[in-house]
């Protein structure tokens, strides 16, 4: 039973792939397939009718009205499972502790971050690694340290953290 069960699952995801792979390929094309699959999936992630105290109700506002008093009283504070601390004496930063926690970023500091990193792992979309900053270290600390200070001085990082650049490179000679 489990075999055909793990059969069974490994052929779901077969096919789950293959139609994302489709998907990427055909469904710019705007075609009556790929509209169906949209409206299927917004289907599957709406809720048209709810049981509302033992009574099936269809009327969105009342559906929308019963699941926002659901994750009210789910997340609820309750007073009475905060245990009470008293005379709890927690640990306070000492003057030198918050000066450090102040001051500029050290590029020995940085770097020591940097090889706490697996080597093997990209730290953004660009696709390098952090291995590639500690062997390149010496070209591209000026870069990274004015990152830092910018970001001290700052205390915000540049939206173009986040931003990425796709390009396609042909394989095939003659690609076009």
């Amino acid at each position: 039973m489990l075999k055909y069960e793990e059969l069974i699952k490994k052929e779901e995801i077969s096919w789950r792939q293959k139609s994302r792979a489709l998907w990427l390929k055909e469904g710019d094309k705007n075609t009556k397939f790929f509209h169906k699959i949209a409206n299927a999936h917004r289907r599957y992630n709406n809720i048209d009718q709810l049981m509302i105290h033992g009574e099936l109700n269809q009327e969105p506002s009342r559906i929308k009205g019963e699941i926002v008093e659901y994750y009210k009283r789910l997340y609820k504070e309750s007073s009475q499972w905060r245990p009470e601390y008293i005379n709890v004496q927690c640990p306070v930063l000492t003057e030198e502790d918050n000066q450090a926690l102040q001051s500029n970023f050290e590029e020995s500091e940085v770097l020591r971050c940097l090889k706490l990193c697996a080597v093997d792992k990209a730290a953004g979309p660009d696709g390098f690694t952090m291995g590639f900053f500690i062997k390149c270290w010496d070209v591209v600390k000026q870069d990274i340290m004015d990152t830092f200070q910018n970001f001290y001085e700052h205390e915000v990082f540049e939206k173009s953290f986040n931003a990425t650049f796709i390009a396609l490179i042909p394989k095939k000679k003659g690609a076009k």
